[in-house]
C-alpha cells in the first residue's frame, strides 16, 4: 500500500547568491533531491511557509504547493536578548564562560544567531498552523509528513514502509573524525576531499554533545502539529537551563511532550543528507 505523504518545508530562501533556474542553488540542489529520492512533486502534497526575499515566489512558483503563506521576516525586537543570553548562567558557571567564549563576547552577532534560531522556529510554526487549517478545511488525510528546509539536500531513497507510525523520526546524529581520532566540525566533512582520512560515527541519542537533528522531522499528523508549539516555548526553555540552539531546543521540546519510546531515528547525516550549501558548494557557515 502507498502512504500518502505531506512535506511541510520552512525557513528562508537559501543562503546561496548563486542563482540556477531562477532559484538560490542551495534550495536547487535541496528541491531537485527530493524529487529524486522522495518523488515529491509526483507523489507528495506540499505546503509551505516562507520569508519573503527575491527568491520567494520563483521556489513557490517550483514547488507548486497546495496552500503556502509568504511573509515578511520578523525581526523580533521585542526580545530581551541581554536577559536571554545572561540566563544561560542557570547551566552553572563553567558552561556559561564556555558560552560566552564560544561567542567570542560578541554581543551583536549572538544577538543575529539568536534571532535566526526564534525565526527558524517561528516559521516552522506558521507552516504547521497552515498545514493544520488546510488538511481541516478540505479533510486529508496523511500517513506520514515530512517537517523540513529548502536547502537540505538528500541523498538516498525515503522509504516509509519500513517507519513505525507510533514514532516521531529525525536524523541520526553523527560526528567526523581523522585517522588519529580527532574530531571535527560536521561542516567541514564536505572541504575535505569529501571525507578523505575522515570517519563518519553515529552519536547515539543523548550521549553527545549536539542535541537532536533538526534537519527533518517526520512523524503522523498528529505528532507533527504538537511541534507547532515550540516556538511559543523557546523563551522557557532557556530560562529552565537549555542551550541556546535549534539542535538543544529541539531535544529539550521533543523530551517534554514525547515518551523516549516515541523517538526513532531514520538516515544518517553526511552519508543519507546535508545542507546543500555544504555538500554541492562548500560552504562552512
Amino acid at each position: 500500500m502507498n502512504n500518502k505523504i505531506a512535506i511541510v518545508f520552512h525557513g528562508g530562501a537559501g543562503r546561496s547568491k548563486k542563482d540556477i533556474q531562477g532559484l538560490p542553488a542551495d534550495c536547487y540542489y535541496g528541491l531537485s533531491s527530493f524529487d529524486r529520492h522522495l518523488k515529491m512533486r509526483q507523489q507528495c502534497d506540499i505546503y509551505c511557509h516562507i520569508w519573503s526575499n527575491n527568491s520567494s515566489e520563483n521556489i513557490l512558483s517550483f514547488l507548486n504547493p497546495r496552500a503556502s503563506l509568504i511573509t515578511q521576516p520578523f525581526h523580533f525586537n521585542d526580545l530581551n536578548f541581554f536577559r536571554l543570553i545572561m540566563l544561560n548562567r542557570r547551566r552553572g558557571l563553567k558552561p556559561f564562560l564556555n558560552y560566552l567564549k564560544n561567542i567570542s563576547f560578541n554581543f551583536n552577532s549572538e544577538c543575529e544567531r539568536i534571532k535566526a534560531i526564534y525565526g527558524r522556529w517561528m516559521s516552522a510554526s506558521l507552516a504547521l498552523q497552515l498545514f493544520e487549517t488546510t488538511i481541516k478545511k478540505k479533510q486529508l488525510d496523511y500517513d506520514w509528513v515530512v517537517l523540513t528546509r529548502y536547502d537540505l539536500e538528500l541523498f538516498t531513497d525515503f522509504d516509509f514502509s519500513v517507519l513505525d507510525q507510533s514514532k516521531i523520526y529525525f536524523g541520526k546524529n553523527v560526528e567526523i573524525c581523522d585517522n588519529k581520532g580527532k574530531k571535527s566540525p560536521n561542516r567541514f566533512y564536505w572541504n575535505s576531499d569529501h571525507g578523505a582520512n575522515l570517519r563518519v560515527n553515529i552519536i547515539p541519542f543523548r550521549q553527545g554533545q549536539r542535541g537532536l537533528e533538526d534537519f527533518f522531522i517526520i512523524a503522523s499528523t498528529k505528532k507533527i502539529l504538537i511541534l507547532s508549539q515550540l516556538f511559543h516555548d523557546i523563551s522557557n526553555m532557556i530560562g529552565n537551563g537549555a542551550k541556546i540552539n535549534s539542535h538543544h531546543l529541539l531535544e529539550e521540546f521533543v523530551m517534554k511532550n514525547f515518551g523516549v519510546g516515541e523517538i526513532g531515528f531514520y538516515k544518517e547525516r553526511i552519508n543519507d543528507f546535508d545542507l546543500a550549501r555544504r555538500s554541492k558548494l562548500g560552504r562552512v557557515d
